[in-house]
């Protein structure tokens, strides 16, 4: 666990990277009788693109998962808004930039990670904008090296606009404290919601990855969604619930 010096608020980031929670789901998965189809290849046609990836229903409650013509059976269908985008509704777009540093963000040369959160009316903006930095000590770059991410929301979309554009404008206030990058990677996404909420058809959809660094919403949305799907609140104890 590493702290923010001088504060006393803990915060949590996992060695190697966001991918090592996924990687652990599955193999939780796996001892529990988990079935997988991983981007499964059909007589060496590629899955999983637009429109390969569609819900079963029978009596308008899902009932499985089509991956071109073969069906995954279940009683219920997890899913982020990636894999079913038609059952969402668009409520605005992320910028993003992913930057590789071989110097320290200025100001933060004695942290090995940390964030720092730009409220909205400090930098002329409506929406705050967030920095995320960490390097060597979670095994996500060399010694010496640096991976720093910023995102905010949108507030202005600009027609047929470049991700290095749009971030530009949106996130010059993060980008200033980069100094002299050796790349940095600009990527535009649409913040996408859940047209129903699956209890009446089972189809149970997340939201999209807002800007925020720190996955408060996002564990929000996943207890909201576990709520929805078990009809109960999750309770987590170190022992035995009584």
């Amino acid at each position: 666990m590493l702290r923010f010096p001088g504060m006393t608020s803990p915060y949590l980031y996992t060695l190697y990277g966001l991918g090592e929670l996924p990687q652990a789901f599955a193999r939780l998965a796996a001892v529990h009788g988990g079935t997988y189809m991983l981007n499964r290849d059909l007589e060496g046609v590629p899955v999983f693109g637009p429109g390969d990836l569609t819900v079963e229903y029978e009596g308008g409650v899902a009932c499985g998962i089509k991956v071109q013509e073969v069906v995954a059976r279940t009683k219920l269908v997890i899913a982020d808004p990636s894999y079913f985008p038609q059952l969402c509704v668009p409520v605005g777009k992320v910028v993003r930039a992913i930057a590789l540093l071989d110097t320290p963000v200025a100001g933060a040369e004695d942290c090995d990670s940390f964030q720092v959160i730009f409220p909205a009316a400090q930098v002329a903006r409506k929406n705050d904008l967030y920095l995320f930095c960490c390097g060597a000590g979670h095994k996500v770059a060399p010694q010496g090296r640096y991976v720093a991410f910023l995102s905010t929301t949108v507030e202005t979309s600009v027609e047929g606009e470049s991700a290095q554009a749009t971030a530009a404008r949106e996130l010059a206030a993060g980008l200033q404290m980069l100094g002299s990058a050796t790349r940095i990677f600009f990527d535009v996404t649409d913040l996408m919601k859940p047209a129903k909420d699956g209890t009446a058809d089972k189809v149970f959809v997340s939201e999209s990855f807002d800007a925020t660094t720190h996955f408060e919403t996002a564990i929000t949305d996943v207890l909201a969604m576990y709520k929805r799907i078990s009809g109960s609140d999750l309770v987590l104890t170190d022992g035995p619930q009584q």
